[in-house]
């Protein structure tokens, strides 16, 4: 277990087909961590991991800021439950993010992936600054947050979800303006991986599926080599979800 640092898991019940899948691979490929699982109910969610339970009727924003407050640690790794990791993760690099982390004060975050429009501002060997005035500087992929700094984030931005179907607001866009607000500093590792799709690269350091699901269909579109024995694994029938494209 890494000193002073943490998991925090997001999911919600109506992606409770993915939950073996997730926590599974998670103990394979980064065992004997400590990990906060923030959700409706824990149907099936082992209790070694830590339960943090948020009110259904809350919009995500609320629900994820109040679930904060029972995060101990200085550090944290955001996941959501269709990160699905697909091999080791590579624990000394974890730790060479943390001790940049700890002796860059101002920084706060790294991010495990590198976006297609990030531009190369190298500050350390595989870390890159990232400018908050860019557009997706705040992102709910795999990130090492302050802790604190995370929980003003989302203390200081306006009641919003992360839903795509109808009109409502956007954390990541929301969140994004309070972090220009808040005159954030952030950075991303990228040791030369290969671009996934049109949006990202891939991470050599966390090697995970991102996302396993689009639009809640599973994303065979970018990841089939990789999601599509997991779900023969876990006798998945992917066509009730439907297929990505």
């Amino acid at each position: 277990m890494i000193k002073n640092f943490c998991v925090i898991v997001n999911t919600n019940s109506s992606y409770s087909d993915l939950w073996e899948m997730f926590f599974k691979s998670l103990e394979t490929f980064f065992p004997d961590q400590k990990v906060y699982v923030f959700s409706d109910i824990f149907t099936n969610i082992d209790n070694k991991y830590i339960h943090v339970k948020y009110d259904p009727n809350d919009d995500f924003r609320t629900q994820f800021f109040k679930s904060m407050q029972s995060v101990k640690e200085e550090f944290c790794l955001t996941l959501n439950e269709d990160y699905i990791l697909y091999d080791y993760v590579d624990l000394q690099k974890i730790d060479y993010c943390l001790d940049f982390l700890n002796k860059i004060k101002n920084c706060s975050f790294v991010r495990l992936t590198k976006n297609f429009l990030h531009p190369h501002i190298q500050v350390k060997e595989n870390i890159f600054y990232l400018n908050n005035k860019e557009k997706y500087f705040f992102s709910q992929t795999a990130t090492i947050w302050r802790k604190d700094i995370l929980k003003k984030v989302y203390e200081n931005s306006p009641n919003s979800g992360i839903s795509r179907k109808g009109e409502e607001l956007q954390l990541e866009e929301l969140a994004n303006e309070t972090c220009k607000k808040m005159n954030l500093s952030g950075a991303y590792y990228y040791n030369n991986e290969e671009k996934r799709g049109m949006f990202h690269y891939d991470s050599s350091i966390f090697p995970y599926i991102a996302s396993a699901l689009v639009g809640g269909k599973w994303n065979l579109k970018e990841y089939e080599k990789e999601l599509l024995p997991i779900l023969k694994d876990y006798n998945i029938n992917y066509n009730a979800r439907g297929i990505y494209k």
